[in-house]
């Protein structure tokens, strides 16, 4: 028996409903805060600096709580989406997204929940 059969992989978590769901709304959000930080640039250059920092920091917390949403790990997610408010400092357009957003953040986490549920009861 060599050393490369003796160990065993070991068996991968298994990714739940809302844990699928909340990844992909993280990750929509950072292709619009991509996009936003280009027309929010564009719209107040004399304040491009911030705008692009914001954005970055905000992309990066996203990608950040998308890792530890894979962990199984919610609390950062959720406050990823306070944070998502920030952009509106910049341009009060920015509430309408926001609001877009955290809609359909409660609505797949509302959803994989009950899909979840479903699953563990059957």
């Amino acid at each position: 028996m060599t050393g490369k059969d003796a160990r065993t992989p070991k068996p991968r978590r298994v990714r739940t409903a809302s844990e699928s769901l909340l990844s992909i709304v993280i990750v929509m959000e950072i292709i619009t805060l991509f996009f936003a930080m280009l027309t929010l640039g564009g719209l107040h250059r004399d304040q491009i600096v911030v705008t692009v920092v914001a954005c970055v920091l905000l992309m990066a917390f996203l990608v950040l709580a998308n890792a530890t949403l894979k962990l199984g790990v919610h609390p950062i997610a959720h406050v990823s989406q306070a944070a998502l408010g920030l952009p509106a400092i910049v341009d009060l357009a920015y509430l309408w997204v926001w609001a877009l957003f955290l809609i359909f953040w409660v609505a797949c986490f509302l959803k994989g929940k009950q899909l979840d549920d479903r699953k563990d009861n059957a």
